[in-house]
């Protein structure tokens, strides 16, 4: 009964000079803070090489033979030494009272090897000297190294291990590159989510230099796209912020690694097993127009056509519509560009689409069908000059079917009135429509066959067969 009591007496005791020795170690440094004379920051390179002296690389992970080693007050107390100047960014003074603790007791809190690599960056980002650096770097990797062994969490600390790396030491690429690519096989789907963007930025690096394939490298940006896609699905508040941010930049980063084939094989199954998935349309129509090329694919008209009928809106019919009119298959292109209509409320782009709506017709040699489109066009953005244009060439082309030979030379009086008009409201589009007007007023009839017809130069005349409209007379 007495020794059960001595024991628990002891223990208070015990408590008692932690409390006193942790309560004097932080108004020590307080009183330090607040109390240094100003002239001591005169002396923080003198400081700071001194404090240095202490950083120096160890062969191997220190050994943790008890919790907080052979003396725990004294570990305690350098535990809140280095914690309160830790706070407050002062490196220089915290890195001794951290030195001895990760030591002597390097498994007592998890918090001191998590703040190892933080301190020694401080030194490693202000050292001039190669040697002294890489010394620094590889302390600070082997702290990772103990953070593992003690506590676990491989994957976790090899992603910051191998991030680290690449921030410090350019040279270690490769060794860098192993740690990330270990981190994501051991994390998986778990990996955080600042570990994609600089392993990818790596790895493009190493594809620059040759150190690995262009399948390499593919495999791993699939790897990627799909942990990123994951993420995504799976987040929630700022943590999906940030993995929206990712994804863009992974994008951003793959343009080049992957072409149209790859994307379609990785892709394409999972929008055939899931074909109204908005989600996945979406990403996939994403990735496929950051590759050059890649929208005029049939696999992307699927992927956009599927995401339409999900999600109709104009801009996506227009961007179908012109897709299909680059593979000539013009009557889905028609069907599209009249969805941008119906669905779409700038007019300017609406005029747009009329216009193209017209060139096809044209294209097809149906000229009333044309003109109304042009004239439609026009009804939107009457400063459209490319409508004017074609209008004109709708006349020209259909000029021969006229009547006899005086009729068909009045038309080019129509077709050239669409010409001034057109360089009359649109100055770009003033050398085509002057060229125009040289090419057909040399077809215009003669002074005698008005004449002949009792017709004055500046007339009005209306022609007598389509386009059936009123012109004017000129020599």
């Amino acid at each position: 009964m007495i020794n059960k009591k001595n024991m628990l007496y002891g223990k208070m005791i015990k408590r008692t000079l932690i409390t006193i020795f942790t309560l004097g170690s932080v108004l020590a440094v307080n009183a330090a803070r607040y109390n240094k004379p100003a002239e001591a920051k005169l002396e923080q390179s003198q400081t700071k090489t001194e404090a240095v002296e202490e950083v120096k690389s160890v062969d191997q992970v220190p050994e943790c033979n008890s919790k907080y080693g052979t003396d725990s007050l004294e570990t305690l107390k350098n535990i809140s030494l280095y914690r309160e100047y830790f706070k407050n960014n002062n490196y220089v003074d915290a890195i001794k009272h951290w030195r001895y603790v990760y030591l002597n007791a390097p498994c007592a809190k998890e918090q001191t090897l998590a703040d190892g690599p933080i301190i020694y960056d401080y030194f490693i980002k202000l050292e001039k000297d190669p040697a002294k650096r890489k010394a620094y770097i590889d302390s600070a990797l082997e702290v990772y190294d103990a953070r593992i062994k003690y506590f676990n969490k491989e994957g976790f600390n090899l992603g910051k291990k191998g991030r680290d790396l690449l921030e410090w030491d350019s040279t270690r690429l490769d060794e860098a590159v192993a740690l990330i690519k270990k981190s994501i096989d051991l994390e998986k789907y778990k990996t955080t989510v600042y570990t994609p963007t600089p392993y990818l930025s790596a790895l493009r690096k190493q594809w620059a230099n040759g150190t690995i394939t262009k399948d390499q490298i593919v495999a791993e940006y699939l790897l990627l796209l799909d942990l990123v896609d994951y993420n995504v699905k799976n987040s929630t508040g700022k943590t999906l912020e940030s993995w929206n941010i990712t994804q863009q930049n992974i994008i951003s980063l793959g343009v080049g690694i992957a072409d149209c084939e790859t994307f379609t094989n990785f892709f394409k199954p999972k929008v055939e097993s899931d074909p109204t998935n908005v989600e996945l349309l979406e990403k996939v129509s994403v990735y496929l127009k950051s590759i050059n090329g890649c929208t005029g694919t049939d696999f992307y008209l699927f992927v956009a056509e599927k995401l339409f009928v999900q999600k109709p809106d104009a801009e996506s019919a227009r961007t179908l519509a012109q897709a299909f009119a680059s593979k000539n298959q013009e009557s889905k292109a028609v069907t599209y560009y009249n969805k941008a209509i119906e669905l779409g409320t700038d007019a300017t782009k609406k005029a747009e689409d009329h216009l193209e709506l017209a060139k096809i017709a044209y294209g097809n040699k149906q000229y009333s069908q044309a003109r109304n489109h042009a004239n439609n066009a026009i009804g939107q953005n009457p400063n459209l000059g490319e409508a004017y244009l074609l209008i004109g060439d709708c006349y020209v082309a259909m000029a021969s079917g006229c009547g006899d030979a005086f009729e068909i030379k009045t038309v080019y009086w129509a077709a050239v009135d669409k010409y001034q008009k057109a360089k009359s409201v649109d100055a770009s589009v003033a050398d085509k429509a002057n060229s125009k007007i040289g090419t057909y007023s040399q077809y215009f009839p003669t002074k005698d066959e008005c004449f002949f017809r009792s017709l004055n130069n500046g007339q009005s005349y209306t022609l007598k067969c389509w386009p059936n409209e009123t012109t004017t007379v000129r020599f």
